[in-house]
């Protein structure tokens, strides 16, 4: 969470998402023959759930969140997204550098997904596109 919601209590990690999501988008322009994409994996079962327990009412809303997706089936699993990164670093870099992707959110196997981001350059980036409410 973070990027599309503020996340109380979760600034920092919040703002190191929206930087890494930056930082590909501007490495793509600087590095126009290398590919850089963010990969957000939604929730992986990793040592890093075990900071919001630990910091246990202290971590507001999302000490409940954190157990239920520990408890339930919402964890993306290792191997998939394993699978998913090495999936989207065969693909030609003109469909996916400079973007921000969820593995568990976005249609990224789909080939017209692929191909529309091949025509419109600002989508899947961090950036106002398409504001065009009460212009």
């Amino acid at each position: 969470g973070g990027t599309n919601t503020a996340v109380p209590r979760y600034s920092a990690y919040t703002l190191s998402k929206i930087a890494s999501i930056q930082l590909c988008e501007l490495l793509d322009a600087e590095y126009p023959d290398l590919t850089f994409f963010s990969l957000g994996p939604g929730w992986v079962r990793t040592k890093i759930h075990q900071e919001t327990l630990d910091a246990g009412p202290e971590a507001g809303e999302s000490l409940s969140a954190t157990r239920d997706a520990l408890a339930g089936q919402s964890m993306f699993p290792m191997k998939d997204l394993v699978e998913t990164v090495n999936y989207l670093m065969g693909l030609r870099a003109s469909a996916l550098s400079g973007r921000n992707f969820s593995a568990v959110h976005d249609p990224i196997r789909d080939l017209a997904f692929l191909r529309e981001l091949e025509v419109n350059p600002d989508v899947y980036k961090l950036r106002r596109y398409g504001n065009s409410v009460g212009l």
